[in-house]
This record gives structure tokens, sequence and C-alpha cells, in this order.
């Protein structure tokens, strides 16, 4: 999903850029002394091939891979919290029905 929750210019980031983050945070990890793609696949509960993968941006690891990581690992997990960070806001409720009584209004104009 790539369009915006609250303001339209705000949207979710685009699978490369996901790509990238992940990527940085697995090689961040992988540099650390003796972290192998066997070692961080065991701590996150996948897959070597999943590691290797994910560090090559070749694919996206799932969201438990993910909370695992930056449980594990959060100082080398930054671009995934700076990722998550840039996400806005749901919008409030208030917002929300302000959002519907304006839909409202321009529908009830269209019919008449």
């Amino acid at each position: 999903m790539t369009h915006g929750n609250v303001l339209s210019f705000l949207g979710a980031p685009d699978r490369q850029i996901s790509l990238r983050a992940i990527s940085l945070a697995l090689l961040k990890i992988r540099a650390l002394d003796g972290m192998t793609c066997e070692k961080l696949g065991k701590a996150l509960e996948c897959s070597a091939d999943t590691i290797r993968t994910a560090s090559n941006e070749e694919s996206l690891l799932s969201f438990d891979h993910i909370a695992r990581m930056c449980c594990f690992f959060p100082d080398q997990a930054g671009t995934i919290f700076e990722l998550l960070a840039r996400a806005p806001e749901a919008p409030s409720v208030a917002d929300r029905l302000e959002r519907i009584e304006r839909e409202l209004e321009a529908i009830r104009r269209e019919a008449a």
C-alpha cells in the first residue's frame, strides 16, 4: 500500500525504500564480530537464505522477523526505526467523522 493515510503527500514507504532499510540493518548486524547469516537466521527464526536475500535487497522480511531484529539488535536497526518514524499517524475519530460529513455533503450536492 503506497497511498497516504492522513496527508496526501505522506505515503507509506515504497518497496525499494523498505528493501534498502532492511538490507542496511542486516548488513550492520552481519558486520558484528562473528555474526554469520546462519547465526542471525537462528536469532530471527528464519533461514540463512532468507537473511542473504534480504541483505541483497531481493526480498522483504516478515513482520515477526523485523520485530525480532529490532528487539535483539536495536543499535543496528536504526534504519528500520527511521522508516517507521516517518509514517503518518492514524487520523483521530473526530477527523474521520469530519471527512465523512464532508463526503456526505458532496454526495448530497451531486444528487440535488
